[in-house]
């Protein structure tokens, strides 16, 4: 392999050799972060056990980030409300629309990359602006 090609193949999966740890993985947001970081190399644990001393094996590196998304058009979310809700929420977002998945999911593959390592320890909230 050329070092063009491997070049190119780090690009495309900055996550290699890294673990994610998504919880809710099965539907709404938790799978689109879930897909999202196993597209950018991530090697995902969607279910775990506990014990101490494997946890401790697994290295440095570790940071621990919580992402806090606002109103996201999701099945869970539009579950048990009324258009007229909908509309309120809307109607009160700075951008005027309910978020996505794909709002929300490039955001944990920075926090779970290279370049979000400094950032630890942080609940970051995901909302559009939406107070």
């Amino acid at each position: 392999m050329s070092a063009e090609t491997n070049a190119a193949a780090a690009a495309a999966t900055p996550l290699k050799d890294r673990v994610a740890i998504v919880t809710g993985a099965s539907r709404g947001v938790g799978k689109a972060i879930a897909l999202h970081l196993a597209s950018l190399g991530a090697k995902l644990v969607v279910n775990y056990t506990s014990n101490s001393a494997q946890a401790q094996e697994v290295g440095t590196r570790i940071t621990a980030n919580s992402v806090a998304p606002g109103p996201i058009a999701t099945e869970m979310f539009f579950s048990g409300k009324s258009e007229e809700v909908i509309k309120k929420i809307v109607d009160e977002s700075p951008l005027c629309r309910l978020g996505k998945t794909e709002d929300v999911a490039p955001v944990v593959g920075f926090l779970a990359s290279d370049a979000g390592e400094w950032v630890n320890g942080q609940i970051v909230r995901v909302n559009g602006g939406y107070a």
